[in-house]
């Protein structure tokens, strides 16, 4: 499932978001995709996700207990 621009839909997102517990980011060491991770896993979401290599933001999602999963086989 891909997210609209955040910018403009705020209210589809929290409708798209609705009832769902579990997370997957792809590219999730990105600056951005880590700081949305860290905040939706704070908020109670499952939150796991992959990128294909390992960095400063993959080490602090880890170090956050957030599942890091590298390569997009």
């Amino acid at each position: 499932m891909a997210l609209p621009n955040t910018y403009h839909n705020v209210t589809k997102i929290a409708d798209t978001l609705s009832g769902k517990r579990k997370l997957w980011f792809i590219g999730i060491g990105g600056v951005h995709m880590a700081t949305m991770a860290l905040f939706a896993s704070e908020k109670g979401y499952t939150v796991a996700g992959s990128d294909r290599t390992a960095g400063e933001g993959t080490a602090r999602l880890a170090a956050a207990g957030i599942p890091v999963y590298f390569g997009h086989d």
